[in-house]
């Protein structure tokens, strides 16, 4: 039946064409921005769980940046413990010269003394970014101004997020603190220094005190290599960390590609075949409303 009032051909031809043409805006927006899925409205679990993880990535690459800062606070601290280390092995070769019968003490302790401010230059300037390990202001006995906390992960579990650290005592890295109890100052409590500090030794002054000055000079020298060793191994694992950080963010990338990114190769086949359904479907639309204009004919 052919009615003037309803085109059911017409009708159903502007639906095909519709839906042709809602499905060539997804293809053209697939082709333009490389996403499957660019919005809520595209799939609104898959578009949660990316714009999560992206925001995850984002903090998780504030902690590389983190980690990479103090790898470099760690790694200026532990040069310092090795050139410290160096100049110790050399005040102990110059207390043992000392010994010697004679020999002018005098000369060699300036020799002791170059050494020394050697050491304290070291100290003081092994600074990164305005952070000193080795050359410290605070009160070693208060745990709260003792220790700082490192940055070490990011991560997100069911009950929330949570970022871990890595905790460095400054009684470990010490060497000269302003309120006293560095490794190199004197400790009347520590029985293994009896009271002596670096700064002073003096083997023209005190020549009985050789032995002395030989003993502790050895146990500092061995408290210096054990923090040396606690930083190497605090600089190991930060960088390690970092190398995973930046590989977890490498695999969060590649998750959230497979849940959103198009298929390029399957949107560009996928769009030429809308557009020839387009063109067909244009065809069938003027072909359903050419059948009215036949009806004029029978009229004229």
């Amino acid at each position: 039946m052919t009615s003037i009032l309803t085109n059911a051909g017409a009708i159903s031809a502007l639906q095909s064409l519709r839906g042709v043409s809602s499905d060539m805006l997804d293809a053209q927006s697939a082709t333009s921005t490389g996403m499957r899925i660019d919005a809520a409205d595209d799939n609104a679990a898959y578009w949660s769980i990316a714009t999560t993880m992206r925001s995850d990535n984002k903090t998780i690459s504030v902690v590389v940046d983190s980690l990479n800062l103090s790898d470099a606070n760690v790694g200026v601290a532990y040069e310092g413990m090795q050139s410290v280390i160096d100049v110790l092995d050399d005040l102990k070769s110059k207390i043992v010269a000392a010994k010697g019968e004679g020999v002018d003490r005098g000369k060699i302790q300036k020799e002791v003394t170059q050494l020394q401010e050697q050491i304290l230059s070291i100290a003081q300037s092994a600074s990164f970014n305005e952070v000193n390990w080795l050359n410290t202001d605070i009160d070693l006995s208060d745990p709260a101004q003792n220790r700082t906390d490192l940055i070490a992960s990011f991560s997100r579990e069911k009950n929330g997020v949570s970022v871990s650290t890595m905790s460095v005592e400054f009684a470990e890295t010490s060497l000269f603190n302003t309120q006293g109890g560095g490794l190199l100052q004197a400790d009347p409590s520590d029985p293994e220094t009896n009271g002596q500090a670096l700064l002073d030794i003096d083997v023209a002054a005190n020549p009985d005190m050789l032995e002395s000055y030989i003993a502790y000079v050895d146990v500092i020298n061995e408290r210096v290599i054990d923090s040396a060793a606690t930083l190497g191994a605090l600089q190991n694992r930060l960088t390690i960390q970092s190398t995973f950080a930046e590989s977890l963010m490498d695999s969060i990338d590649s998750g959230v590609g497979n849940l959103v990114d198009a298929d390029m190769n399957e949107v560009s086949t996928r769009l030429k075949a809308l557009q020839t359904q387009e063109q067909l479907a244009t065809q069938a639309l003027s072909i359903a409303n050419s059948a009215n204009q036949n009806i004029l004919q029978l009229l004229q």
